[in-house]
């Protein structure tokens, strides 16, 4: 378990390093959604680039070396299901006032990735 835990720590803290990087958006690493964490939210910086129409939840899932595929599987539910929830909170919807939020998912299986998929939503 610890090794997952720590794993997982190593994978965000690199895509935390790599998407600080971006000029253009500003991240937000754990914002509390609906009684969970967003694991990234990336919002255009208004301030220096006001045309940037775009937003980003990311939501982002750690998996041993030994996982099965139903593991995966259900990582990927779950993350879809964070994601859904996340983009119904109204911090979020507020944060992403006047931007298109598009919902990702990545799954890494250590360091290697193995999904990266938008998850398509309505806003009701």
């Amino acid at each position: 378990m610890r090794d997952a835990i720590e794993g997982e720590r190593n994978v965000q803290g690199f895509l935390k390093a790599y998407l600080s990087l971006a000029n253009y958006y500003l991240l937000m690493p754990e914002l509390e959604m609906n009684y969970g964490f967003s694991d990234f939210m990336l919002l255009p910086d208004k301030t220096r680039y006001p045309d940037i129409a775009h937003s980003y939840l990311i939501e982002m899932k750690y998996a041993k070396a030994d996982a099965t595929e139903a593991e995966m599987e259900a990582q990927r539910i779950a993350g879809r299901a964070q994601l859904l929830k996340y983009s119904q909170d109204k911090v979020a919807r507020r944060l992403a006032e006047g931007t298109q939020l598009h919902l990702l998912l990545l799954q890494f299986k250590t360091w290697e990735r193995v999904t990266c998929e938008e998850i398509t939503y309505r806003i009701d």
